[in-house]
């Protein structure tokens, strides 16, 4: 019989042991990564460390059980193992889930780092695989509830809240409408639970708010809010408030909210929600922009200047837009009708006009003036209450009246015709006018010369009493000759 060289035998020996190495570390690896979940909030008073827990998973793909041997290794100071098997084993074509628990000091930022590595050896030490031990940290500041209040397209007020703990993008129900009020309110907190926690505080904690596109906020808008500093469990609330422009443009805008602040520790923390919002012009939106008086007013003037602005905001031309204009104690009454605007953002979007109105006699005060606007003649759509402000006459410009000298009288006119508008009754309009129809009916100052005067009254009593006298004398006279 022939012998095998001892030298064959050595190498095949050598090659099985490889081959054998090879297939144990082809037939094991991970199937959950190594992940430990840490919570600060768990510190408490004189604390450097507190136990975190943690798993991964070991797959078999072989059909026989294999063995082997676990340890960690940490890249930064202060973690240790509280506990972890020193061997598993893992059964056939199968899967384990290995439980482990560290102690970990407070020093990461929120969010997923790697801490160090989990090596998985055979039982000769050979090492077979190793993967990234990752520590997945928790926010200790938060923004624990969002809400916002707005008004729709439907002119209705709308509120909405979202639990912003766990979620990090929102979204609003119903179309904002441009021009008006938005109120955001944000609840913030500390999740330290332990105020005796040296590391506890969170300090410098700021909101920003942005946008991606900056026509939703008016050109004053602070973008950025402080906060006091806030201690374990506190919580603050913080709003925010603007007014959208009224010439934003409609579409889809995205702001973003990121919240940052700082512990004991020097950890920083920065929170970033986002939230999606529409804006939708409606149909019907014409707006009084302005009216008021265009100077100071004193009783001596004889004239009121006042100014009226209609502008459209809607999406829809408007061929029938009417104002009137209100004021008793002014004895203003004004009437326009058939007022053509264009949909906003065109050339003839808008519309003005000037009036002056004849000053009344009247003492010095605030004044009510009543601004209607009206859409399709009868429907009102805006309004607004002006307060005229009516001042003393200057001590130089008091008015005296000569005793010798007429008054003349003023006449301010009418047009001749006059038109009343009232809810729910259609406004008469003028045919075929190219320009909208004005109907005033202004106040008028008669003021009638009187031909006799108080002076020249007494001087005809006195020669009539005069006359009198001296025919008394004559009779007594005659009486006396007669005799």
């Amino acid at each position: 019989m022939r012998t095998i060289p001892r030298t064959i035998l050595l190498s095949v020996l050598l090659i099985s042991v490889l081959l054998l190495a090879s297939s144990v570390q082809a037939l094991v690896d991970f199937s959950a990564a190594p992940v430990v979940d840490v919570d600060y909030a768990a510190f408490r008073e004189d604390q450097q460390t507190i136990p975190s827990a943690g798993q991964f998973t070991l797959r078999n793909t072989d059909l026989t059980p294999v063995t082997v041997q676990l340890s960690i290794q940490f890249t930064g100071a202060g973690y240790s193992i509280a506990n972890l098997p020193a061997s598993v084993t893992i059964p056939g074509n199968s899967t384990l889930a290995v439980d482990f628990t560290l102690n970990v000091p407070h020093r990461n930022e929120p969010g997923s780092a790697s801490i160090g590595t989990v090596q998985v050896r055979d039982n000769a030490g050979t090492l077979l695989i190793s993967g990234s031990l990752v520590q997945d940290t928790k926010e200790m500041l938060i923004i624990r509830n969002l809400g916002i209040d707005y008004t729709d397209t439907d002119d209705s007020a709308r509120d909405q809240d979202f639990d912003a703990e766990e979620e990090n993008d929102f979204r609003i129900e119903r179309d904002i409408k441009p021009g008006t009020d938005i109120t955001l309110t944000f609840e913030i907190e500390n999740r330290f639970r332990d105020s005796d926690y040296e590391n506890s505080d969170i300090e410098n904690v700021e909101l920003s708010v942005d946008v991606d596109d900056s026509d939703l906020f008016p050109s004053d808008f602070d973008d950025k809010y402080d906060f006091v500093d806030l201690q374990a469990k506190d919580k603050q609330t913080e709003e925010v408030r603007f007014t959208i422009p009224d010439d934003a443009s409609s579409g889809n805008y995205i702001l973003e909210f990121t919240l940052e602040g700082e512990d004991g520790q020097g950890i920083n923390y920065q929170i970033v929600k986002t939230l999606s919002l529409d804006l939708s012009r409606p149909d019907d939106d014409v707006r009084i922009t302005q009216a008021n008086v265009t100077s100071v007013l004193t009783v001596c003037d004889t004239v009121i200047p006042f100014r009226v602005t209609l502008k459209n905001y809607g999406s829809d031309n408007q061929r029938y837009t009417a104002l009137r204009l209100i004021g008793a104690p002014l004895r203003i009454t004004e009437n326009i009708v058939d007022i053509e605007l264009d949909e906003f953002d065109t050339r003839k979007d808008s519309w003005s006009q000037s009036f002056a109105f004849a000053m009344p006699k009247i003492t010095p005060g605030t004044y009510p003036v009543d601004v209607y606007a009206y859409i399709d003649r009868d429907k009102q759509i805006d309004y607004k209450k002006v307060n005229v402000v009516v001042q003393s006459c200057p001590a130089s410009e008091e008015p005296s009246a000569p005793q010798n000298e007429s008054v003349v009288p003023v006449v301010v006119a009418s047009p001749p015709r006059t038109t009343t508008i009232q809810p729910s009754t259609t406004l008469p309009t003028a045919s075929g006018a190219a320009e909208p129809t004005r109907i005033s009916s202004g106040a008028v100052v008669d003021i009638t010369e009187n031909p006799y005067s108080q002076e020249n009254f007494l001087v005809g009593i006195f020669i009539v009493a005069i006359v009198l006298v001296l025919a008394l004398i004559v009779i007594f006279f005659i009486i006396l000759m007669m005799r």
